[in-house]
């Protein structure tokens, strides 16, 4: 875990909720040099403790009507088809986020969007054609049904910010 002064979690805050705030906006709000807030923006770079800034798109907007939660298993635990699939998985343009998770086997857990239903039943049904793995479980939202989609708070928690 990190260690941070108060005036880092001060501008770290102010980062995480706007991503694009300027040192001159973060000075103004926070009283400090626009100096100190550069040197601040950098220790948290150079500590990777901000690894990039990105934006927030509208999916919706974009077209994506469904998400889906899909759990797979693999069925045999070997680790040449596991890191085959690593890398179909880095193909795969319709998956948001994939993490590997460890059950009673290993498998993983594909977070994916869909613009309907039919492409998401032609993408569960190529998975399910891999002799390798099992679907475990299928769970699909509406696009609209978010009700949130941030680690801020949780990163907020973490570093004891209001």
């Amino acid at each position: 875990m990190v260690n941070l002064t108060y005036n880092e979690k001060r501008v770290l805050q102010l980062l995480i909720e706007k991503g694009n705030t300027t040192n001159t906006e973060i000075c103004s709000k926070l009283k400090i040099s626009k100096q100190a807030v550069g040197k601040i923006r950098k220790k948290l770079e150079e500590n990777k403790l901000i690894i990039g800034y990105s934006i927030n798109l509208d999916l919706k907007t974009l077209g994506v009507e469904l998400l889906c939660i899909i759990k797979i298993i693999f069925k045999v635990s070997n680790p040449q088809i596991q890191n085959d699939f690593k890398k179909w998985v880095n193909t795969q343009t319709d998956i948001i986020n994939a993490r590997t998770v460890f059950l009673s086997q290993p498998g993983m857990i594909l977070a994916c969007g869909f613009s309907d239903i039919d492409n998401l039943e032609s993408f569960v049904k190529e998975l399910s054609e891999n002799a390798y793995l099992s679907i475990e479980e299928v769970l699909v939202s509406k696009i609209d049904g978010i009700l949130k989609d941030s680690y801020n708070d949780l990163v907020k928690n973490i570093l004891k910010i209001k």
